[in-house]
């Protein structure tokens, strides 16, 4: 019961302000950018409260037009299969990516550069927008061990774009593009 208020509480909040879209972000639907959000809620409290996953997993899901993305680390390689099984079931899911690593979770330090990163990455992303129309509103930067993963409905040209800009960031690893092209 403790779990349940809170967990509902935040699905609301999360649902009312994902109907607040920017007026640029004209690609996704309300409906999808609430779709997402229950997607991505849905799968954290599966891995959450499941007794299958343990504190030494991670698991960040972030999902965009209904392709979730999984990343992080967990223990083992059953667990990863897990995680992306318990994704590829949750209603409206209509393709995971799953990016975790096996091994121990990264350190605090490794986490607060990866938020750093991704914080660069979009800032880089409003500053050197060389396309006309490339909303970076539009992109989702998902960074997990200094891999950059991109996410978002784009054409073709906007994605190279936004992975050169991304690839340029000092502190990249690697970048994986993952968006849906609209050409």
């Amino acid at each position: 019961m403790n779990k349940v208020i809170p967990t509902a509480i935040t699905i609301l909040a999360l649902i009312v302000l994902s109907a607040c879209t920017t007026p640029t972000e004209k690609r996704r639907t309300t409906g999808a950018v609430i779709d997402d959000t229950s997607i991505e809620i849905a799968a954290q409290n599966y891995i959450d409260y499941s007794e299958f996953f343990d504190s030494n997993d991670r698991i960040i899901a972030v999902s965009v037009n209904g392709r979730l993305l999984l990343a992080g680390e967990v223990s083992s390689k059953e667990k990863r299969q897990r995680a992306a099984k318990i994704a590829s079931q949750i209603k409206a899911v209509k393709l995971v990516y799953n990016e975790l690593h096996i091994g121990p979770q990264a350190s605090a330090n490794t986490r607060l550069n990866d938020s750093f990163l991704t914080t660069k990455i979009n800032t880089s992303l409003v500053k050197q927008n060389r396309i006309e129309g490339l909303d970076s509103a539009r992109i989702n930067v998902t960074t997990s061990q200094g891999v950059v993963y991109l996410m978002g409905l784009v054409s073709r040209a906007e994605g190279d774009v936004v992975a050169e800009v991304t690839s340029n960031i000092q502190g990249v690893k690697k970048v994986v593009k993952l968006f849906e092209y609209i050409n």
